[in-house]
């Protein structure tokens, strides 16, 4: 959590008695929902896996509203996705209209699976990061917001706002914690 919190506005505290917030439970797999679900919500954590500081960043980026990046509408441009993913959840391509893409397709994104050897889970990558700041670019202005869909910056710079099927709200961009492990 440091980690992100060291390359954007974004800033995770302890839980006080916030109505909404994450709780990071132990698991058979790394996983989380996209975006903001509401109350409680589990980001699962688990052992012996090969790297478990960058799943954990890969998971807190679903957290923030990030998709994978293989998900991308544009994605065959850049990676074949084999025929036994097509059907996986996690395989899934967006629509245009679903999503904003930050800059141009990084196949070495720490949101990006194992894809025709593209993908890691050891860092963030200049992309994440470029994304991370252009999201929550509104906190790091000192803009208070709290709505259900903040306002999106593009890379032209032009503000948008985009109605998501799940919906992220931060005050002031923090996010509150409970470790239960």
């Amino acid at each position: 959590m440091s980690r992100m919190s060291s390359v954007c506005p974004i800033k995770f505290v302890k839980r006080k008695n916030q109505k909404d917030y994450i709780k990071i439970v132990e698991g058979d797999k790394y996983e989380s929902f996209v975006g903001k679900q509401g109350d409680e919500q589990n980001l699962s954590v688990a052992e012996g896996w090969l790297y478990p500081i960058g799943s954990t960043l890969h998971e807190l980026m679903h957290v923030v509203r990030f998709y994978h990046k293989h998900s991308r509408w544009d994605r065959d441009q850049y990676v074949k996705v084999g025929e036994t993913d097509i059907d996986d959840i996690n395989y899934k391509k967006l629509e245009e209209s679903e999503v904003i893409c930050f800059g141009s397709y990084d196949g070495k994104s720490i949101m990006h699976y194992p894809v025709q050897r593209e993908g890691q889970r050891t860092e963030f990558r200049e992309g994440d990061i470029h994304g991370l700041n252009r999201l929550y670019s509104f906190a790091r202005a000192g803009t208070n917001l709290s709505m259900s869909n903040p306002p999106i910056v593009n890379d032209s710079g032009k503000i948008k706002n985009v109605i998501y099927h799940v919906t992220y709200v931060l005050l002031v961009v923090t996010c509150a914690l409970l470790f239960i492990l």
